[in-house]
């Protein structure tokens, strides 16, 4: 077979609007875990992050409440093995003998930083979820640099948005698109220097 037969094309990057929200969930734990685990030789593994977002996921409309849920619910499990003095095991959906998280049989550290790192990364989006304040350091501390750049380009894009009269507001004070909206959000008048 002729190599170049073979290669396939880079597929075309979607947008964070054209995902699911699943597939965000995903994306911020395997996110999550490339900047916690950057100096370990233990990281999780994509399989098992992806298995346990799509086993506990059931269908939050929101990203937060959703990677919230997840988070939440894989400490559950952790605790519930733990309690009888097992290690979670993350089957395969498909053929329930495989178990994708094997390798923890034999690097019972490797369970130990997942178990730690996991338990942190909960408590510290909770404390996000419903916390007070601005959320850019801790959010930067999940997930990298890379945080405060995508904040000011969704809030740019939202006031963009806002100056088309595209946004409203529900009653109960959630901004919405204007079709969902009970009422029209205003359009910002600055009166200050740019």
């Amino acid at each position: 077979m002729d190599k170049a037969a073979s290669i396939q094309p880079i597929p075309t990057l979607e947008a964070a609007e054209e995902k699911t929200v699943l597939q965000l969930v995903v994306q911020l734990l395997k996110r999550w875990r490339d900047v916690h685990y950057a100096d370990s030789t233990f990281p999780p593994i994509s399989i098992v992050l992806t298995t346990l977002a799509a086993d506990i996921y059931r269908g939050e409309p929101l990203l937060s409440q959703a990677l919230l849920l997840v988070l939440e619910q894989i400490v559950e499990r952790l605790n519930a093995v733990q309690a009888i003095g097992q290690r979670l095991k993350v089957p395969n959906p498909v053929h329930r003998q495989e178990d994708f998280s094997e390798r923890w049989n034999e690097n019972l550290r490797a369970y130990a930083e997942f178990d730690s790192g996991i338990r942190k990364f909960a408590a510290a989006w909770r404390a996000i979820c419903l916390g007070p304040g601005r959320p850019d350091r801790e959010l930067e501390r999940l997930f990298g640099e890379v945080v405060n750049p995508a904040l000011v380009k969704q809030a740019a894009r939202l006031q963009e948005v806002r100056e088309r009269g595209g946004l409203g507001i529900r009653e109960s004070g959630r901004i919405v698109p204007v079709a969902a909206a009970l009422t029209p959000m205003l359009r910002n008048t600055n009166h200050g220097k740019a």
